[in-house]
């Protein structure tokens, strides 16, 4: 077995990692926030509010906008991510109280409800709406009208993109076709390292290691290191935080980040 790590800086708008995800759709049992957690902190950062229509979900980007339709009774809400959960089984969506009310879900608590990007929703409904058409039936064609002659506008000639304005440093595709990240890594000798981490989670898949060093980038400000565990045909990820020279200071860390990683746990590096 060979244990390697290295420190993991992800860099905004880098592309370092696409997912080739076209589509995405999902079914099964949302649930919504209780009234208790209203203001409290989300994964994001934002402070949760039950008024607005936001979610939680275990993977998609935060700012993802989804559509969720009760397959119940059909009603719809869009929501955006900005939290993470839920932590319970077979529920893939929490959503705040405004939108599980949008939705009629209330009373019952639970519902089982159908998960998709709102854009690709929208598009797809767009698509099916033009297919529905009756083979024969075309849209009454307007009587030509002679427009007056106008002179022909030159085109402008487009500008030389900088370098620095690359692709690469667009902003994210709405389709949700491509998840990106930016990454500096550092190999990291065993002998620097010297005192207590906490260990978030470990991964036996790359993404999600990424995804989840993505928000504690953008939520905390301590080291982030990832050790990666080589064994004979598979690989693990440990995403650790921090390091602290001694244990109590570890131990008050890891009560901070327990409200939002409960299984979160200290290390000896």
């Amino acid at each position: 077995m060979k244990k390697i790590i290295v420190l993991l800086t992800l860099l905004a708008g880098l592309a370092s990692m696409a997912l080739g995800q076209k589509s995405f759709s999902q079914e099964g049992l949302a649930s919504y926030y209780a009234d208790k957690f209203q203001g409290r902190t989300t994964a994001s950062g934002d402070r949760y509010d039950k008024a607005k229509f936001t979610c939680a979900h275990m993977s998609l980007p935060f700012g993802t906008e989804l559509l969720v339709t009760n397959l119940e009774n059909g009603k719809q809400t869009t929501v955006q991510v900005n939290d993470r959960g839920p932590f319970v089984a077979n529920r893939i969506i929490d959503l705040s109280r405004a939108a599980a009310e949008e939705i009629d879900m209330v009373k019952s608590g639970v519902a089982k409800v159908k998960v998709e990007i709102a854009s690709q929703a929208k598009s797809e409904a767009s698509a099916s709406q033009t297919s529905s058409k009756p083979a024969g039936q075309t849209a009454a064609r307007p009587k030509p009208q002679k427009a007056p002659a106008a002179k022909p506008t030159p085109r402008p000639t487009p500008k030389p993109t900088p370098a620095s304005q690359s692709s690469a440093y667009s902003a994210p595709r709405e389709e949700g076709d491509m998840e990106l990240f930016g990454l500096e890594v550092k190999p990291l000798a065993s002998r620097a390292l010297t005192g207590y981490g906490v260990q978030i989670a470990s991964y036996n898949d790359q993404s999600n290691m990424l995804r989840r060093a993505s928000e504690l980038e953008q939520r905390f400000r301590h080291l982030l290191k990832v050790e990666i565990i080589s064994g004979d045909d598979s690989k693990s990820y440990k995403l650790i935080i921090g390091l602290f020279p001694t244990k109590a200071e570890a131990q008050k860390y890891r009560a901070q980040l327990q409200a939002v990683y409960p299984d979160c746990f200290i290390i000896s590096l």
